[in-house]
């Protein structure tokens, strides 16, 4: 599996993964022996298992460092964006439908053409 790095510890023996897949995040953590130089931001090849309780990686390999270096401030943006809005009292809206519940938006019906 891909994914980007969002945190990493200063000494790079812990890291948070966002995963390609957009599921758990994945939490790494350097076992004995050097732990690769990561940053928020690089792109990394792992293998994860998920527990009980969280996603794991391990197999950590260095894809190619900073090719999502805004992806960490991006995400942290639009964080407070949402944060702000839902301050002000701003109605979100959920465009997903749930079992015999009718969405936000009624589907569109087709027209039909008349001949000329």
């Amino acid at each position: 599996m891909y994914g980007v790095v969002l945190w990493c510890s200063a000494d790079c023996r812990k890291s948070v993964i966002w995963c390609e897949d957009h599921g758990d995040l994945a939490f790494f953590q350097a076992q004995e022996g050097p732990a690769p130089r990561l940053e928020a931001g690089d792109l990394v090849k792992f293998r994860s298992v998920q527990t009980r309780r969280m996603r794991i990686a391990h197999d950590l390999v260095l894809v190619e460092q900073e090719r999502f270096r805004d992806l960490p401030d991006n995400l942290k943006a639009a964080g407070e964006q949402a944060e702000s809005r839902a301050a002000t009292g701003a109605k979100v809206l959920s465009f997903s439908k749930t079992r015999g519940q009718a969405g936000p938006v009624a589907p569109l019906q087709p027209k039909r053409l008349s001949a000329m």
